[in-house]
């Protein structure tokens, strides 16, 4: 487990419909930096502790009280060292922390 990581939270501003009809999605705008431990963590764990089918490829543990509006499923977490980007796929909240399942965009 890497603990004590800090991350930049991205989420995308609004798109739009171009000249041809084609959707745009909107630009990557910062919204906060958060500090998470990360753990490696894949789609068959994910399924047997929580049933969830999805491909993930790390759980993020956030500790906070209460519910963070500003996170959200397909928002970017990117880590301020690294430059490593994640994509949030799922979301579980719990009483003191939040379990964020993202997966790699590397």
């Amino acid at each position: 487990m890497v603990t004590n990581t800090t991350y930049a939270l991205y989420s995308y501003g609004p798109g739009y419909k171009n000249s041809h009809g084609d959707w745009i999605t909107g630009e990557p705008v910062f919204i906060k930096n958060i500090c998470v431990d990360r753990q490696p963590f894949d789609r068959a764990l994910l399924l047997k502790q929580y049933g969830y089918d999805i491909d993930v490829t790390d759980r993020l543990l956030y500790e906070h009280f209460g519910v963070d509006a500003d996170i959200g499923v397909n928002s970017i977490l990117k880590d301020i060292v690294t430059g490593d980007e994640y994509e949030i796929r799922k979301i579980i909240q719990w009483d003191s922390y939040t379990d964020l399942f993202v997966y790699s965009r590397q």
